[in-house]
């Protein structure tokens, strides 16, 4: 399913009521004073989601979305640089699979115990990495919601973070990725946990509890209901091998250099446009004079 089709499928699932609300969001997003960057991001399936993430109140989604707006004018989630995060991520803590499940959802690993460091705006921002680089994923395939897996073996005091990092992860997860997470498997869970789970869920939006999962190893079959035991790691009961990190993480800096030259290309393309455009229309203007 391609991007637009992913957008005809949501369209397709709202009342005739909901699709009136989409038109009027529509016209309020075009009379906003919007960058082309934020433009771009404003797509109909992102308004949807918006719309979707506040139950279809139009003012509450249009605070949620310009909220969003400004948070990644100032965060800058798309120009992340993977390589500054180089040791954040060669622990194997969070990171993005290469392979998805039987719907075409990324899936996204956290594993606590694996914490490496105390730069806590570095370790958000690896998080937020992770999300914008599976939501990039899943796009060729139509898909905009992945499958978050998150792995408490060995989770203790001494590698969780403080409890206001961890809010702040919901916050963003929450207000500014609306309507991206298709499940959530929280994943040998110790005792320990309960009170950090106690503090934490009360921030979480009733929906978004509803799809976390509790996941212990006697139920590791439950997940092959969502993705093929090839496609699962073998730490959750499935037969593929855990990505070497260090070599992963380097193909994702690779990737993101050529991404970035791709758009410095494409740049520089257009201002040799913009400059020929310019000079055919000062030529012409010389040979009427």
């Amino acid at each position: 399913m391609s991007s637009s089709s992913l957008t005809a499928h949501l369209r397709h699932e709202l009342s005739p009521d909901q699709c009136e609300i989409l038109n009027e969001f529509i016209k309020e997003i075009d009379s906003l004073d919007l960058t082309r960057k934020q433009r771009k991001f404003c797509t109909e399936d992102c308004l949807i989601r918006y719309l979707r993430a506040r139950e279809f109140v139009l003012a509450k989604s249009l605070k949620m979305l310009k909220e969003t707006l400004e948070w990644r004018e100032s965060f800058r989630p798309d120009e992340i640089d993977p390589k500054d995060l180089t040791l954040q991520a060669e622990s194997g803590k969070s990171y993005v699979d290469t392979t998805f499940s039987k719907k075409g959802n990324a899936l996204v690993f956290f594993t606590p115990s694996r914490e490496n460091s105390t730069d806590w705006t570095k370790n958000v921002k690896l998080t937020v990495f992770c999300l914008e680089q599976a939501i990039s994923q899943m796009k060729s395939k139509g898909v905009d919601k992945l499958i978050l897996f998150m792995d408490f073996s060995g989770y203790s005091r001494k590698n969780a973070p403080p409890f206001h990092v961890s809010r702040e992860v919901l916050h963003i997860l929450s207000n500014h990725y609306p309507e991206r997470l298709q499940h959530a498997f929280m994943v040998n869970t110790p005792m320990i946990f309960n009170l950090f789970w106690n503090l934490i869920s009360p921030f979480l939006h009733h929906v978004t509890r509803e799809k976390i999962q509790f996941v212990r190893k006697r139920d590791f079959h439950v997940l092959q209901e969502y993705v093929d035991a090839d496609s699962l790691q073998k730490r959750f009961g499935g037969n593929r091998e855990e990505p070497e990190i260090k070599m992963y993480w380097q193909s994702v800096i690779d990737m993101h250099i050529q991404r970035e030259k791709r758009k410095q290309d494409k740049r520089e393309r257009h201002q040799h446009q913009k400059m020929s455009r310019h000079e055919r229309t000062i030529s012409g203007a010389g040979v009427k004079a």
